[in-house]
């Protein structure tokens, strides 16, 4: 009895440090709004042990709203619910020298969906959700969702502990070497909540103002830094506009010189009327006069 009462007492020790780490209980719903605030999990497994992370995501009405799998064969594969069609390796190599490590997921919703994974500091995941990166088409409509409960599924062997990413540094800006300050972006690169590193923007593309996003080139951005719409559309637009106008100005204008020309002109025919009736009446009056 003694014993579990000395194991009860570590265990409570261990559910919440000074680094804010909490404990886990499998298939319980955490309120987390993932979106505001990247999501820290601290793991204790070695490769090859056939350990593994589920976490799942769902909105305040019980929605599922996605997830995701990490597990610990010979190198560490993901899987993304509602999204992968089978596990893949990260594309970073995760180290085996220390077992203990901390992986911190920060989903990321702006015009794109971004899914990205650190551990130990180091980005080993960045992944866009599209119709070409997901073979489950249902992302669209599970992953569009507001996140704001987690639940560690019941298979779940490697996730120890969790908490909230502490201090994290705002969308835009990334933390320093010395973990000190948040630091700001510059020139085309941007960065999610809670960022170690500034990423470039693609070929082509430039980054807002607040370096939270990449997007069109300046040529198509308006006075703001806001997308605006093409000016072609609206180039063709205007100039089949005024051609309409020319065309229906100049129709009017014959028209009304057809109607001024018709005014100022004899009924045709009526000139030699006249002369007819004129010729008639000196003939009548010759005739009298040699009567």
């Amino acid at each position: 009895m003694v014993m579990i009462f000395l194991l009860s007492l570590l265990s409570i020790g261990s559910t919440a440090d000074d680094e804010g780490w909490l404990s886990i209980e499998r298939d319980a719903y955490y309120n987390y709004h993932l979106e505001t605030t990247p999501l820290e999990i601290r793991t204790n497994s070695e490769l090859d042990s056939n350990d593994r992370v589920t976490v799942f995501f769902s909105t305040s009405e019980g929605h599922y709203a996605g997830g995701i799998n990490l597990s610990f064969g010979s190198s560490v594969k993901f899987w993304i619910w509602d999204c992968s069609t089978d596990s893949i390796d990260l594309p970073v190599n995760i180290s085996s020298s220390d077992t203990e490590k901390v992986w911190r997921i920060t989903l990321v919703k702006t015009s794109s969906i971004r899914l990205v994974l650190h551990c130990d500091e180091v980005e080993v995941l960045d992944f866009l959700f599209s119709d070409a990166t997901c073979g489950d088409k249902s992302w669209t409509k599970d992953w569009s969702r507001d996140v704001t409960e987690i639940e560690f599924e019941v298979y779940d062997t490697a996730s120890d502990f969790y908490r909230p990413q502490p201090d994290a540094c705002a969308a835009g800006t990334y933390r320093s070497p010395n973990k000190t300050t948040c630091n700001q972006c510059e020139g085309d690169t941007i960065s999610y909540e809670g960022a170690t590193s500034c990423t470039p923007c693609h070929v082509g593309e430039v980054a807002n103002s607040e370096r939270t996003e990449c997007g069109a080139p300046v040529s198509n951005l308006d006075s703001t830094g806001n997308k605006s719409a093409p000016l072609v559309p609206w180039i063709l637009a205007g100039f089949f506009f005024l051609t309409t106008v020319l065309i229906t100005l100049f129709a009017a204008r014959k028209l009304l010189r057809r109607i001024f020309s018709c005014r100022n002109t004899n009924v045709p025919g009526q000139g030699d009327a006249d002369k007819q009736i004129k010729l008639i009446s000196a003939e009548s009056s010759s005739h009298h006069s040699v009567s």
